[in-house]
Order: C-alpha cells, then structure tokens, then sequence
C-alpha cells in the first residue's frame, strides 16, 4: 500500500501541478503542501475534501486505506457514508460536500467567489 503523501504527489504531477499551485487550490502554503506529502503532517478534513475535489485522480477511498481508516468495500470509487463519518468531526455543510465529491456528483472545487473554475 502507497503511503498517502505519495498518492497526492503523484495525483497531482498526474495532473499537472505543481506543488505551490495545487497549495492554493487546497488554502494551504506551498511548505505546508511539501509537508503533506512526505507524511510530515496529517490532513484534517478540510483539506481532505479540498484534495479529492482538485485531484480528480485522487481516488477518496484510496487515500482513506493510505491513512489508515479501514475501508470494507475494496476498489470502490464511493466512499461509504459510514466512513466519510468517521473521519469527522464535519461540520454539516462539509460533509455533504465530502459526499458529494466522493459519489462523483461535483468534480471541481468551487472558487472563493462561488463560481466553479475551469
């Protein structure tokens, strides 16, 4: 099993970006980014829901097994909503966004302004 940080890395050179720009999609410094990947820091789930939805390659069910939240439906591209649960505490609005992002039903982040970016 890969260890998380190197899933992003590689979801992310996957998509073409680097780390300062995929920093910004996740409101966090390019340092913090770095972190990230090489497992220095955990994620918590605002950043988590921030990631599945800017790597559209970044399996969620993936990334959870990476973290060590067990996951009972293998190679699914849905996370269960018992398990979007247990990584909480989130907040109402964020989980459902979670849900939304994992069921595939919103593909990219929304911008400060509300409006989808392309």
């Amino acid at each position: 099993m890969a260890d998380w940080g190197s899933l992003i890395k590689e979801a992310r050179e996957a998509q073409g970006l680097n780390q300062e720009e995929l920093a910004e999609l996740v409101k966090v410094s390019r340092g913090t980014m770095g972190h990230i990947e090489t497992n220095k820091v955990r994620i918590d789930s605002d950043v988590f829901t921030l990631l599945i939805t800017a790597l559209r390659g970044l399996r969620p069910v993936e990334l959870l097994e990476a973290m060590g939240f067990p996951v009972t439906v293998p190679q699914s591209d849905r996370v269960p909503a018992a398990i979007v649960r247990a990584i909480a505490p989130l907040r109402p609005a964020d989980l459902l966004v979670l849900e939304r992002v994992a069921l595939g039903l919103q593909r990219e982040p929304a911008s400060p302004r509300g409006r989808v970016e392309r």
